[in-house]
């Protein structure tokens, strides 16, 4: 778990983890205290873990960072324009340069709007414009995974918020190649919602865990096996995610168990409180 705020102002560089999801250390902080970027795990050859983009004491950032396990290189700024609320994956489009980082959306404070582009890197120095304008609606704060339905990985995009008009997000987008994109459902049974999680599991389920329309706070899980029909598992006071919550971190973590993580966020609109409990679920 690396960086985060509480919703006060203040703005984390710490870095924790835990073999269990019950017993936490602290590692090496982060360069910088962020909050809104993306953590990805990727690498040619050597495996780093890099830190896109964020939000830091002075606003926005398109730096990039990485960690070797040891200590932290960078940070180097990246082509594309500061951000923070954006979604990233790892993923192959096709573009003849193999496996790939890719970053999609994004807040822009500059304009108080919504990012529409879509950017990508093989290795965190030079990042290339995919698509940069108009792929899909301008948002934010959606949830983004790489899902495999046994033809061809794909990426899906799912809810959001666009700063710019205040509209919410439902629909279940597509890509086979980061570039084109297609409408997996324009009417998931969840509702619109942003803050919310994503995490795809061994067995190619794809699973949507809390989130808030703006007025509500959601602790519900969904569960798709491709990414259009959706079925709740099971609603309210879910033991998943233990309280409502957006704005938090999910993962799926074999600690013993194979299992689903939901880690901290925020509950309670208006206003926030901010959440340091960990749950988990088979």
């Amino acid at each position: 778990m690396m960086g985060g705020h509480d919703g006060t102002g203040n703005i984390y560089d710490r870095i924790f983890s835990s073999p269990n999801g019950r017993d936490w250390a602290m590692g090496t902080s982060m360069r910088d205290k962020l909050f809104g970027h993306v953590s990805l795990v990727y690498g040619q050859g050597q495996t780093y873990v890099y830190v896109i983009g964020g939000h830091n004491d002075a606003g926005p950032v398109n730096d990039v960072q990485r960690f070797d396990g040891d200590a932290w290189l960078g940070p180097t700024g990246a082509e594309f324009q500061p951000r923070y609320y954006h979604s990233g994956v790892v993923f192959d489009g096709k573009s003849g340069r193999g496996s790939e980082m890719w970053i999609l959306g994004g807040h822009d404070e500059s304009k108080n709007d919504s990012f529409d582009e879509v950017w990508s890197s093989n290795n965190g120095s030079s990042w290339v414009p995919v698509v940069q304008t108009k792929p899909f609606a301008k948002r934010e704060q959606h949830a983004s995974v790489v899902f495999d339905p046994g033809a061809e990985p794909l990426i899906l995009i799912i809810g959001g918020y666009d700063a710019g008009t205040g509209m919410v997000y439902k629909e279940v987008l597509f890509s086979n190649d980061g570039k084109d994109w297609n409408t997996r459902t324009n009417d998931p049974p969840f509702g619109a919602r942003y803050g919310m999680t994503a995490v795809v599991d061994p067995n190619r389920r794809i699973w949507v865990i809390g989130g808030t329309d703006g007025t509500r706070v959601f602790d519900d899980a969904w569960m798709s096996n491709d990414g259009a029909s959706w079925v709740e598992v099971p609603g309210g006071g879910d033991p998943l995610t233990g309280i409502e919550r957006f704005g938090h971190t999910s993962l799926f973590f074999d600690a013993g168990k194979p299992s689903i993580w939901a880690i901290a966020g925020f509950n309670k609109l208006p206003g926030v409180t901010p959440l340091s409990d960990v749950w988990s679920s088979p």
